[in-house]
């Protein structure tokens, strides 16, 4: 087992001339030191009195950064064990029509086992980022580099696990199960690609002491689950932040769902939230905001008001947990208005349609 053996033994096998370990055993060892190095950050701010606040969060964070670490390195284990299966498959008789078709059928089990491993690995990154954004946003400033580094060796495993299905794909014949592989994998990059930025950018302000601007308003959200990727404000970006679907959403074309999105916040009196698709909501997943620009105000603010994205399918889709499929932005109530009527407005008459003008 991976876990049982020296840095010293795991690295002269894994340079060794044979098969395993290889890239993704490696990948996800990665992994496993991506949420060691997390629990370190999460140990250095439990029970510091400056932090006393943030160490609810940093024990559940710790808690389930050790079973995904754990996790990872059960994950080395099966990736060795699913290559040998094929090599296994492959040296099985093919002297009669019988053994040959046994001999396919058997090395087609083997690369589908082979492939939901790295997928596995890659799966398992996505659950531990956002316990290390939260180790980011809240952990022992002094620490803040190492939640940094923590996020790098997970998208090590993640792009790694990418590779190794990749090359897997290439060999399968199956094309729906192949089709369905690739949407995983590429779900798990985008994914993972957004959070590690978000986490970049985290750490970035806190070193850079940016975190905090004045008059930035703090906004209590509630998660509906553990998985959804935590809201986050990129600075220096656009000011519309993503949102998320909370769960996976199948629809036929023609139909309308409520996609849960796994928030619901407090915002502050005064202020409403706007929502509205994202540039690339149609592209993606073929689907429209039925009521094509939804309010929130502050009334809707209690316990289970958790916000929700009005969607109508064009095409047959699949919304995957943590798509991005819509944007918010706060913005002031308008204010108080009187309207004054008149028979003649003074200002010469433009014509037209639209902001252009044109007719």
């Amino acid at each position: 087992m991976v876990k049982n053996e020296s840095i010293e033994g795991f690295l002269g096998r894994l340079s060794s001339e044979s098969p395993t370990p290889g890239g993704g055993g490696a990948g996800a060892l990665s992994g496993a030191i991506g949420c060691a190095l997390g629990r370190m950050v999460a140990h250095l701010t439990i029970g510091r009195k400056k932090y006393a606040e943030a160490e609810e969060r940093m024990i559940r964070s710790d808690e389930k950064l050790a079973i995904l670490e754990e996790t990872f390195l059960q994950l080395a284990d099966r990736d060795e064990e699913a290559f040998q299966h094929f090599v296994d498959a492959m040296k099985r008789p093919k002297e009669t029509e019988e053994e040959k078709t046994a001999r396919k059928e058997a090395m087609s089990i083997a690369l589908k086992d082979a492939t939901e491993v790295p997928l596995a690995v890659m799966e398992t990154v996505l659950e531990a980022f956002p316990e290390v954004h939260s180790l980011a946003i809240s952990g022992n400033k002094n620490a803040v580099s190492d939640a940094g580094a923590a996020a790098n060796m997970l998208l090590s495993a993640l792009e790694t696990g990418a590779e190794n299905v990749r090359i897997n794909l290439a060999s399968m014949k199956d094309e729906a199960i192949k089709d369905d592989y690739e949407r995983r994998m590429e779900s798990a990059l985008r994914s993972g690609r957004d959070a590690l930025e978000a986490i970049r950018n985290t750490v970035r302000s806190r070193v850079e002491g940016t975190e905090r601007k004045t008059g930035m308003k703090e906004i209590t959200v509630k998660y509906f689950n553990e998985q959804i990727e935590r809201l986050r404000y990129v600075d220096g970006k656009s000011d519309w932040i993503d949102l998320r679907a909370a769960e996976e959403v199948t629809m036929k074309a023609g139909e309308m769902k409520l996609i849960p999105l796994g928030v619901a916040m407090a915002l502050p009196e005064g202020y409403e939230a706007w929502i509205v698709p994202r540039s690339s909501t149609f592209k993606n997943f073929g689907v429209l905001q039925a009521n094509s620009f939804g309010v929130v105000d502050e009334s809707y603010s209690g316990d289970g008001d958790q916000w929700y994205f009005p969607a109508y399918a064009v095409r047959d889709t699949v919304i995957h947990q943590n798509d991005r499929i819509c944007q918010f932005r706060i913005m002031k109530h308008q204010p108080e208005l009187v309207f004054n009527e008149t028979d003649v407005l003074e200002n010469e008459t433009r014509g037209g349609f639209g902001s252009t003008g044109v007719q």
